[in-house]
């Protein structure tokens, strides 16, 4: 555990989150920091050199490769390329419901009907919605995954 920390107390207070399995998976993903840091390092060089030759941003050339992949530019651009299939239940999606899956600042009992109107609002499917669930507490992304996990359960 010493590629992560956990402040205030929350690996005890969210314990049903920070399962011992999902520390190892922490502390693996906390590695690929180092890649990240580098890939935001390089961004805010490039947009700090256009900014200082006051250059528009550009679009990509299409004869090069997108980064970190085998992809043309072009190639995506003209859909020539080969993806993951899509799931048989997600092909079919007339309505799709977003949103947390908390609601903030309330007990679990409250909490968790965000999630639980939303798998019986009969909508084709539910998708949690990552930004609505960050942003107004501290801890909010933990109430969302502990009700996440609760209503799989």
């Amino acid at each position: 555990m010493a590629d992560i920390q956990i402040r205030d107390h929350l690996d005890t207070d969210y314990s049903e989150v920070y399962t011992p399995e999902v520390l190892t998976a922490l502390n693996s993903l906390a590695e690929l920091n180092v890649k990240r840091l580098d890939v935001m390092r390089k961004r805010m060089e490039r947009r700090t050199e256009r900014g200082e030759k006051q250059q528009p941003l550009t679009f990509l050339n299409p004869e090069e490769n997108i980064g970190r992949t085998e992809i043309k530019v072009q190639d995506a651009r003209d859909g020539k390329f080969v993806g993951s299939e899509i799931p048989a239940d997600l092909q079919r999606q007339w309505i799709q419901g977003t949103g947390p899956g908390a609601k903030p600042n309330s007990p679990l009992d409250r909490s968790i009907r965000n999630v639980a109107y939303a798998l019986l609002s009969g909508a084709d499917g539910w998708m949690f919605d990552g930004e609505d669930a960050l942003g107004q507490i501290t801890t909010m992304s933990l109430d969302n995954q502990r009700n996440l996990k609760l209503a799989i359960a």
